[in-house]
């Protein structure tokens, strides 16, 4: 099941095109294997609720790209999402159900995904020959791989390595150090200095994902008053922190030396200092947040998105890696306003599991967090590791039918 899983949400490119397309099929078959014992071991409410909503999302998307003369594939992801990525979190909380595994047990199975990414990491990072055979099947794949990447970046075996792969590596990491404060479960410290590592050699926006987590992490648990397990991963933090910079360093130079320059740049953007900026020119240019001129592509979209060299971009003559961005071009603020409201109503179901109600109370404020931070670099809402992981949490949790989740006044999500 693990390497399963790995394929599908880190999608490690062993072949020219995304393993979700044979992983998905797969799970699909698993699930009408075992159709008449689904009902019986989850919830599927919210599940169909999900789906519907997104089947709408994406009829709208098509709509508008084609009033906009522009291609229906490309104006989103969320058909992915529909066809591969629920059946395989179904297929995977199917098969934890028949285990008798819960909701930290396979939190457990999901991290254990992450420490085998890590693990290709460290082996690409010590051993330049594996380093350069994942270059080479990232290029194979179809990956613009430039020399600073292959040099100081691209360390493991991902397709999204240089983004969403590693941003989930250091959510994993938080959710380790949290896991560990208020469960008391020793492995999980062991943990964090794999996917720390393995998140900084490959982004350096990981570095914000840490220090958002770290700081949300003390005072939580300040609050809580769980201070004697905080303590423990404190000294283990300080380690940890000591020692990368110095491996990093005896190994390659460079990589440290990247890496040096993004914690810089993050200094003189807090201190407001213009002469180091870095890529923080590139979040405040005003192209990067360019919309489209008319007032109705800014209020219904056009149906694309102007990420890199897509024909959005050479269409429209606008370029702009900002996922804030790129869900206006594509569906504008209607489209917008809706799927965030929408991850805002994933993240309370998320929160509000009485039986862990303390592990993931932090766990979803926390992934509000990134996001945001996410889609400022990226776009967070579709198909990619993070919110693939995002979304086998949110429905491990509503298809829970034995614990009870506090509604209030929601009832449709």
């Amino acid at each position: 099941m693990i390497f399963a899983l790995y394929a599908a949400i880190f999608n490690p490119p062993i072949l020219t095109f995304n393993l979700i397309n044979v992983i998905g099929p797969l799970a699909w078959v698993y699930l009408i294997m075992n159709y008449n014992r689904i009902p019986k071991l989850l919830n599927l409410h919210y599940v169909k609720t999900l789906v519907g909503l997104l089947l709408l999302l994406e009829s709208y998307l098509c709509i508008v790209a084609l009033i906009n003369d522009n291609s229906i594939f490309g104006a989103s992801t969320l058909p992915y999402i529909i066809l591969w990525d629920i059946p395989v979190a179904l297929a995977f909380l199917v098969q934890l159900k028949k285990w008798k595994y819960g909701t930290l047990e396979a939190l457990d199975v999901l991290l254990e995904v992450g420490l085998l990414l890590a693990f290709t990491s460290i082996l690409a990072f010590f051993i330049p020959p594996i380093h350069q055979y994942f270059s080479y099947c990232l290029i194979r794949y179809g990956v613009e791989v430039n020399e600073l990447i292959s040099i100081y970046r691209n360390y493991g075996f991902a397709a999204n390595l240089s983004s969403h792969a590693s941003y989930l590596q250091a959510i994993f990491a938080i959710i380790s150090i949290h896991l560990f404060i208020n469960k008391s479960i020793k492995k999980y410290i062991y943990f964090v200095p794999f996917f720390i590592f393995s998140a900084i050699i490959n982004t350096r926006t990981s570095i914000v994902i840490l220090l958002i987590g770290l700081v949300m992490v003390v005072i939580y648990n300040l609050r809580i008053k769980k201070l004697g397990n905080s303590f423990s991963i404190y000294v283990l933090l300080a380690v940890i922190l000591y020692f990368i910079p110095f491996v990093i360093t005896e190994n390659n130079r460079g990589t440290f030396e990247w890496i040096e320059t993004g914690t810089s740049q993050i200094t003189a953007y807090s201190k407001s200092d213009k002469s180091n900026y870095g890529y923080f020119d590139y979040l405040e240019s005003a192209e990067r947040w360019s919309l489209p001129e008319d007032t109705e592509g800014v209020l219904l979209g056009k149906g694309t998105s102007i990420f890199g060299s897509g024909s959005g971009s050479k269409k429209y003559g606008r370029v702009s890696d900002i996922g804030f961005t790129n869900d206006i071009w594509r569906g504008g603020l209607f489209y917008s306003f809706t799927i965030y409201i929408l991850v805002l109503i994933m993240l309370y179901r998320i929160a509000h599991v009485v039986r862990e109600k303390k592990v993931f109370i932090l766990i979803s404020i926390f992934l509000l967090f990134c996001a945001i931070v996410v889609n400022t670099k990226a776009t967070f809402f579709g198909h990619s590791d993070d919110f693939f992981f995002f979304l086998i949490l949110y429905l491990l949790v509503t298809t829970e039918k034995t614990s009870s989740i506090r509604v209030r006044n929601m009832h449709h999500l």
